[in-house]
């Protein structure tokens, strides 16, 4: 069995992770943020300035978002880990694959196809890499996918894990509490 080892540099890298990537997420929603030009001109602007109760919302949603899916990953590997290559354990790299694997189809789809937003799929495995205040943003892709359907794919995976780790592995589940 694996125990987590945590001590206050582990701690602290993970907060400072967590802030970093809810910051960079966060600039997508906020006033007067350019997230896209073409030929100099600004295509897609944030609208909500920080001091705003709307982006501070925005800003909570990317936070639990973000801690969740960076611990996701982690975790379950922490529970399925008879997976090891040269004594390295993958199960949850391999689950991060499948997802980015799934986030990179969603983007090909919802971009028309442009391998050039092939690269918002590895931002997409840990959080939407989408404005998530701009109107129509849940059921439109205007970076690569749409809001509403990278969080039903996200819930969707988690239910698919959660039902394999309770089904086949719940007693290892167990232990980690």
């Amino acid at each position: 069995t694996h125990t987590l080892a945590w001590n206050f540099l582990s701690f602290l890298s993970l907060v400072l992770s967590l802030i970093s990537i809810v910051k960079s997420f966060s600039l997508l929603d906020m006033y007067p943020h350019v997230s896209r030009e073409i030929n100099g001109q600004p295509i897609l602007v944030g609208l909500v300035k920080p001091e705003k109760t709307a982006f501070q919302l925005a800003v909570v949603y990317r936070l639990v978002e973000v801690s969740s899916q960076v611990l996701f990953f982690p975790l379950f590997q922490v529970v399925v880990d008879e997976f090891e290559f040269f004594g390295l354990r993958y199960s949850g790299v391999v689950l991060w694959s499948c997802d980015c694997l799934v986030q990179a189809v969603l983007v090909m789809k919802y971009t028309n196809w442009k391998p050039t937003k092939l690269m918002f799929a590895i931002p997409n495995t840990i959080g939407t890499y989408e404005p998530v205040l701009l109107r129509g943003s849940a059921s439109r892709a205007f970076l690569s996918t749409p809001a509403a359907l990278h969080v039903l794919t996200h819930l969707g995976e988690l239910v698919l894990v959660l039902v394999y780790l309770f089904h086949f592995r719940a007693s290892d589940v167990y232990k980690l509490w």
